[in-house]
């Protein structure tokens, strides 16, 4: 099931990074991907695990704070912390996965109160 929701995800990455930065398909697209990456949380932390592809995760950090906010687990925030370590050089991780951390938190102590 993963390799189905990694098969799908990259080809849509694919798409988007091959066409023109302006074209409101990337918009489509990119919406398409946050909601197979909201289906299912343990699909997605899986997914996450096991992304080796920088060009993917390029493209879906932004979507971290969206995943957050929809699986409040210490799971997904070990997911996310782990990827910060395996990728040093994602500028754009470390601040993605920073924000979606303090969602995550905020929301799991609303759970808890």
């Amino acid at each position: 099931m993963t390799s189905n929701l990694s098969e799908r995800v990259s080809n849509l990455v694919y798409k988007i990074d091959a066409a023109h930065v302006n074209s409101p398909d990337v918009i489509l697209w990119l919406e398409e991907i946050k909601d197979l990456l909201l289906f299912d949380d343990k699909l997605t932390i899986d997914f996450l695990n096991n992304c080796s592809d920088r060009k993917i995760l390029y493209w879906i950090c932004p979507l971290f704070q969206d995943i957050a906010m929809r699986f409040l687990s210490n799971s997904l925030s070990e997911c996310l912390l782990f990827l910060i370590k395996r990728y040093p050089e994602n500028n754009e991780l470390p601040i993605n996965v920073q924000r979606a951390l303090e969602i995550n938190k905020a929301w799991m102590s609303d759970e808890a109160s």
